[in-house]
Parts: structure tokens; C-alpha cells; sequence
């Protein structure tokens, strides 16, 4: 929807979503499940506004693309994020990095390297995340989520 040309319809279904998430789901089963709320990457003053309102839900991770670049958007090391970060070092909110977001960067790197893919990409997400991050606020907290191919 927001690359539709309507912004509005898209901040409406991504909230309706990790509403649902935070608290259908984990809700249902508090203490066992750790809710992980989807940012809007489009706008990263939106972005800041959801990590702040689904804290106040008690949501405390966000889940943010491993190479935002192959998705369209500036790198990890732009000043573009700048907002988002500040958001998640205020609240406490653990980033996320969602490893093969959608950028084909493990298929290529699967293709080029063979099967040590899982030992370079995480640390290389971590590497980026981390040195913009880091400048920027010593509060910033991050993890690595990777789903494992059989």
C-alpha cells in the first residue's frame, strides 16, 4: 500500500498487525511468547512513532531488514535512520535483524560461497548494525534472527 501511493492504508495494516501480534498472540500467552513488531521502513519518523507506541503495549523488539540497501532504502550507516534508532535506544527496544529479508543477499552469497552462508552474513549484519549504531547511542541493543534450512 505505501508503495500504492497510500501511506495511511499501509500504517493502518502494519499497526492492525503487530497489534495482533502483541496481543492475540503473545498476549494469549504471556512470558512464553516475545512479541517482535514490524516497522514501517517507508518513514522512518512513522518508524520512531511505532517502536514508541508498541512499547507502551510492552512490545520491546522490532525487527529491521539485514541490507536495507537491496530493498530500495539507504544503508545501515545513513543518518536516514537516525530516527529509528533513537526511538529503540529510548524505549529499550531490541533491534532485531532479520537475516534474508528479502534482499536475495543469501542466496547470492549461498551461490558464490557454498555453505558457510550462515557464518558470514550474522556477522556481517552485526557488523553493520553495529558501527552506525554504536556511534550513535551506547543504549542501542541488537540480535540476530536466522531460520535455518534443512
Amino acid at each position: 500500500q505505501a508503495k500504492a501511493g497510500n501511506p495511511e492504508m499501509a500504517i493502518a495494516l502494519l499497526r492492525a498487525y503487530n497489534d495482533w501480534h502483541i496481543d492475540g498472540w503473545c498476549g494469549r500467552h504471556p512470558g512464553r511468547l516475545v512479541p517482535l513488531a514490524i516497522p514501517p521502513m517507508w518513514d522512518t519518523a512513522e518508524m520512531a512513532r511505532e517502536v514508541r507506541r508498541v512499547a507502551k503495549k510492552g512490545c520491546h523488539a522490532i525487527t529491521f531488514a539485514d541490507t536495507p540497501g537491496g530493498l530500495g532504502y539507504p544503508s545501515l550507516h545513513d543518518e536516514h535512520w537516525d530516527p529509528f534508532w533513537k526511538a529503540c535506544a529510548d524505549e529499550g527496544t531490541v533491534v532485531c535483524i532479520h537475516i534474508g529479508s528479502g534482499t536475495g543477499i543469501l542466496t547470492r552469497m549461498f551461490l558464490e560461497n557454498g555453505n558457510h552462508v550462515f557464518g558470514v552474513e550474522p556477522n556481517q549484519a552485526m557488523r553493520e548494525a553495529g558501527s552506525r549504531c554504536g556511534r550513535k547511542s551506547t543504549r542501542i541493543r541488537s540480535a540476530i534472527w536466522i531460520r535455518m534450512w534443512v
